[in-house]
């Protein structure tokens, strides 16, 4: 868990704050527990005003932000080791996922955990942050060049 506060200048806050605020703190965790990798970023609380709200508020009078953030994340040791023994049955990782978290999406539900994993894939928690890595594809030189004429 982690707490931030930042001061707004602008008079109305912007999404692009929060964003702002959001990668700070993703990359706090990363430099100082560089050891593991962040799974889940999801945010608990917005603290506006001082008053706490469970949903992000665009366009809201504030002078700061406050926000609290559950970061879940496993030691990279751990997930290597996993994704060297299903390499070799030719399985490739996408991303892994915490079943605690999972689990606590749906407290109440019955439903197959194949679904609640589709769910949380899926967006099902509003106050989640999707990390998506900065170069999702390496483009090679004739593609590169081909984009460049086209």
């Amino acid at each position: 868990n982690i707490s931030l506060k930042k001061k707004s200048y602008e008079k109305k806050l912007q999404v692009n704050f929060l964003e702002n605020l959001l990668v700070e703190a993703k990359d706090l965790i990363q430099e100082n527990y560089d050891k593991y990798k962040i799974t889940h970023m999801v945010i608990n609380k917005y603290i506006i005003n001082g008053k706490i709200y469970t949903n992000f508020i665009n366009n809201q009078d504030t002078d700061n932000l406050g926000l609290e953030i559950n970061f879940k994340c496993f030691h990279k040791n751990l997930l290597l080791q996993i994704t060297h023994i299903l390499d070799k049955y030719h399985i490739e990782i996408d991303r892994f996922l915490d079943l605690k978290y999972v689990n606590s999406s749906f407290p109440d539900e019955n439903i197959d955990p194949v679904i609640r994993c589709y769910k949380v894939l899926d967006g099902f928690n509003q106050n989640e942050i999707n990390l998506e890595p900065k170069n999702i594809k390496k483009i090679g030189f004739f593609e590169k060049f081909f984009q460049l004429f086209s």
